[in-house]
């Protein structure tokens, strides 16, 4: 389970490791996985005028590769690489009912969930 807050609000990710290698120190793992992002609430100011917009929910499916690498029997850091593929196209819209102006919608363009992914974790295993 992963989770955390970006540019369309808080996220929980849902995924499921598989380590061919079993527990090794070094192991690689294939990753599927989901991301909800929740979204809320943002607004655009173009030319003195404001619009209100709602950033809908969005989930996205995720598939990986990776590997892991354990720091003792709690610590480990993994790097992951993957794509993401965004299951709901729908997920803007301004509160007035008018579509985003071309600003707003390249925008909304650039930090749209999906495409190439990577990550980097430092994180404590308590199983």
């Amino acid at each position: 389970m992963s989770g955390g807050s970006g540019m369309w609000g808080v996220r929980v990710g849902p995924q499921v490791r598989f380590y061919p290698l079993g527990e090794v120190p070094l192991s690689p793992f294939l990753e599927a996985g989901t991301s909800l992002n929740f979204g809320g609430g943002t607004w655009v100011e173009v030319n003195g005028v404001r619009r209100d917009g709602d950033m809908l929910l969005t989930p996205v499916a995720t598939l990986a590769v990776g590997s892991r690498l354990s720091l003792g029997r709690l610590f480990f850091v993994s790097s992951r690489v993957g794509w993401g593929w965004r299951l709901r196209q729908d997920n803007f819209q301004m509160r007035d009912g008018q579509p985003p102006d071309g600003l707003t919608d390249a925008a909304i363009s650039l930090i749209q969930h999906g495409g190439f992914l990577f990550s980097g974790t430092l994180g404590v295993s308590f199983f």
